[in-house]
């Protein structure tokens, strides 16, 4: 029955991710412009650890040892219209790897990509942060670069516990 599961889980992630790469402009520019500089990324489904409790799961993430991206399969199952914006993310983070020659192991290299992959990708706008209760009515203004911060944050703040 788990494997079942997996194969549902697996199937539904590949068909959103399949749906975003065929109908998502800002997705289409990113892959374009990844060809003109010589980079066709791929993406896949794959299983994804689960998060300790209280956590938020993982959604997917840029591999820079083999410049792809890994959508996690269950995450992306269970919000299938929310593929493209993490698409839009790990995209940009492959672009300006593929430009800038990221660094991956210098924090100031990784805040730079997170702060741009966050603030273009559109993960701060004004609805998100509204959803995700973020935003009150005594503290809307600067909600978007306190979004961005905090966001990059957790990241470089993940990547550092990662190399300790």
């Amino acid at each position: 029955m788990a494997a079942e599961a997996e194969r549902a889980e697996y199937q539904a992630c590949a068909d959103a991710v399949e749906r975003t790469l065929e109908r998502c402009p800002k997705v289409a520019q990113l892959r374009e412009a990844l060809r003109r500089l010589g980079r066709d990324i791929p993406v896949s489904c794959a299983p994804c650890p689960e998060p300790d409790k209280g956590k938020t799961p993982a959604a997917g993430g840029y591999m820079t040892d083999s410049s792809s991206i890994v959508m996690c399969q269950k995450w992306a199952a269970e919000m299938p219209s929310e593929v493209a914006n993490t698409l839009v993310h790990e995209l940009i983070h492959a672009y300006d790897d593929a430009r800038a020659h990221i660094d991956w192991t210098n924090l100031v290299h990784h805040a730079c990509t997170e702060i741009r992959a966050a603030n273009l990708s559109g993960d701060c706008s004004f609805r998100r942060e509204l959803n995700r209760s973020n935003i009150s009515p005594l503290h809307i203004s600067m909600a978007g670069q306190r979004c961005i911060r905090r966001r990059a944050q957790l990241s470089v703040v993940m990547l550092s516990l990662i190399h300790i």
